[in-house]
């Protein structure tokens, strides 16, 4: 907070702010936010504007959780401007749970303005209703339905034989998937012949293409006019795959039958069953000048209705088996865009790096072009932990893609705009509170694939980790770090591995701490948010590093609490008294490395988060560091 870098203030106070937005007036008591308010009123009268509008923010969010009988205690000296401000910037927060938690004691002592209603006008603040939102739950696979097996018992099934499969999303959405059996020709045609004109059925495959655009026509408009529960989707798409089908000469024809396709996703229960007779047309004609757009239209359209993760799927394997550069070129534009409306939740990140390596590999500049965009979007998902499975690409491509995500760095991946919908059931209804956009971004990590490296951690390798010859020990750190390299992503168990680094940080050659403290790095972007269960044993040990007399081993310890730092959070680090213990020795340099970071303020906020109460010697011992 004393920095002299503006922007180091801001991003303080604005972490303060965002933090506070996760309290209570329970966990977040007048001697707990006595010092941040302390501190923030010194920078509302900053020479930077943006250090200002930071801390009036963080204190405009200490007013919205606690309230004014709270706060204005440490607001005697604030002017009538600034204070005005404060309230300003108090009326717009909204709080992560229920977004009217802590309000409470604030609607004790305030009275209601004239001409205004008692609740905030913060977007969620609506009248309270008694509503049963389902808690979230784990992804449970729908059970698999074989082909022509017989529909389960429930409400009756629409035309066409159609039924639901339930299962949930991570916010405990019940997802309806629609499945139905593969119907015979004859079926179909029985099916569409009741819901469609005959002339229609009858001019489908005439040789005349006036007479085919009339069809399409007469048939477009009886799909406009249908119900959803009276539309046989299979039926109807099994008729637009006809004679000519997908091989249609004439692209108006063509462009009415691609639109036709989106309009039956779109109004009907369509099912997989049905996108899997259309969609090998879909991307056949994806990279056509004319039909091209139709096509996509139709892609998003059933990706709406059949999920995005298994349309894109199917879509991806399609297009790299066609050989077709402009029809793979169009179909990753398509899914970079597809990515941006959808999110990024459920999708298959390893076949998806599988795809883009081939088509980084192409011949065909636009489809490594379109390649190079798609990790692009990816980028802003999965972050940075993704140049890691292209490291082996030639370094011309490499740097392509290294600009790629330069461009994206400071992006947030935008709010999903299609999604779960017309298959989706709850307890609440959609907008309201409690409800916000999934784009996947906190279980993306969990959708990378991770290599078992347990067998590799040999005894043999431990026993020269900890050899009596510091090149036997070398050699053996080494060979750990090039298993991790390989592995890029990692299972967390990595059996005796932890025990025998710990040993390596006091080691009595320098190079060699330099060299642990740089595979626990590694450890941390390769194991992820996993790497938690290793803090006592690892990370913990590396504080005690701080301390080291040299600046460049101190500088390596530094970054390597970092890394762990964001991978874990901080409450591991917290739990019980070992990082009191480690505070308490008295180490210069330990004493310098931890105050001119922000890992103990930052800690210390993050406990008042999550409503736990810090050790008293802990509260002591962070104390005696901030005030030194």
């Amino acid at each position: 907070m004393d920095n002299k870098n503006p922007t180091i203030k801001q991003q303080t106070s604005l972490f303060i702010a965002r933090s506070f937005r996760h309290c209570t007036a329970a966990t977040l008591p007048k001697s707990l936010l006595k010092p941040f308010c302390a501190a923030l009123l010194k920078h509302i009268s900053d020479s930077a504007s943006e250090v200002r509008d930071a801390a009036f923010e963080a204190l405009g969010t200490a007013l919205k959780v606690v309230g004014e009988k709270a706060v204005n205690p440490f607001l005697v000296d604030v002017d009538k401007l600034k204070l005005d401000k404060i309230k300003e910037c108090s009326e717009k927060v909204e709080l992560a749970h229920g977004k009217k938690a802590g309000l409470a004691a604030e609607k004790k002592e305030l009275k209601p303005v004239p001409g205004r209603t008692a609740s905030s006008g913060a977007a969620g603040d609506k009248d309270m209703k008694d509503v049963s939102v389902p808690k979230p739950g784990p992804l449970k696979k729908a059970p698999a339905t074989k082909a022509g097996g017989p529909p389960k018992k429930g409400k009756p099934s629409a035309p066409g034989g159609a039924g639901s499969a339930g299962t949930k999303n991570k916010k405990g959405l019940e997802i309806k998937e629609i499945v139905e059996p593969e119907l015979s020709i004859e079926v179909c045609e029985e099916k569409a012949s009741a819901v469609l004109p005959a002339t229609c059925i009858q001019l489908l495959d005439s040789s005349n293409w006036k007479e085919r655009l009339a069809c399409m026509e007469e048939f477009q408009k009886a799909v406009e006019l249908m119900d959803r529960t009276e539309m046989p989707c299979q039926a109807l798409v099994r008729m637009l795959a006809k004679k000519p089908g997908w091989k249609e000469t004439n692209f108006q024809v063509m462009q009415m039958k691609l639109h036709i396709v989106a309009l039956i996703a779109q109004k009907g229960n369509f099912s997989k069953t049905s996108a899997q007779i259309v969609l090998d047309g879909l991307v056949d004609k994806i990279g056509d000048v004319k039909c091209g757009n139709n096509a996509k239209e139709a892609m998003t359209a059933i990706a709406e209705a059949c999920m995005l993760p298994w349309t894109a799927e199917q879509v991806m394997s399609m297009a790299f088996s066609q050989k077709n550069p402009k029809n793979q070129s169009e179909t990753l534009n398509w899914l970079s865009n597809a990515i941006k409306e959808f999110g990024f939740s459920g999708l298959n990140v390893k076949a998806f790096i599988s795809n883009v390596k081939t088509a980084l590999a192409a011949t065909n500049p636009a489809v490594r072009t379109s390649a190079i965009t798609l990790l692009g979007v990816m980028y802003l998902y999965v972050g940075p932990s993704l140049r890691m499975f292209f490291e082996d690409e030639k370094p011309a491509l490499l740097s392509q893609i290294d600009a790629e995500f330069e461009k994206m760095q400071g992006q947030s991946p935008p709010a999903p705009t299609r999604g779960i919908s017309k298959h989706s059931t709850s307890g609440t209804e959609e907008g309201e509170d409690g409800d916000e956009p999934d784009d996947g971004g906190n279980d993306v990590v969990d959708l990378l694939p991770r290599t078992e490296i347990s067998d590799k951690i040999t005894s043999e390798l431990i026993s020269k980790i900890g050899d009596k010859n510091w090149k036997i020990r070398k050699e053996g750190l080494d060979e750990v770090a090039g298993i991790i390299n390989e592995a890029k992503f990692i299972q967390p168990n990595i059996g005796e591995l932890p025990t025998a680094l710990k040993g390596r940080l006091n080691d009595s050659n320098k190079i060699l701490v330099q060299q642990t403290l740089t595979i626990l790095q590694q450890l941390a972007v390769a194991m992820g948010p996993n790497i938690k269960q290793h803090v006592k044993n690892l990370g913990i040990p590396v504080i005690t590093v701080l301390g080291d007399s040299k600046n460049n081993v101190r500088a390596a310890a530094l970054a390597t609490v970092n890394a762990w730092a964001e991978q874990t959070g901080m409450k591991e680090w917290l739990e019980g008294e070992d990082l009191s213990e480690e505070l308490k020795k008295e180490n210069p340099f330990l004493r310098q490395e931890v105050s001119t970071t922000k890992i103990m303020c930052l800690t210390h906020v993050f406990y008042l988060l999550r409503g736990l109460d810090l050790p008293n010697k802990f509260i002591y011992i962070w104390t005696e560091y901030v005030s030194s």
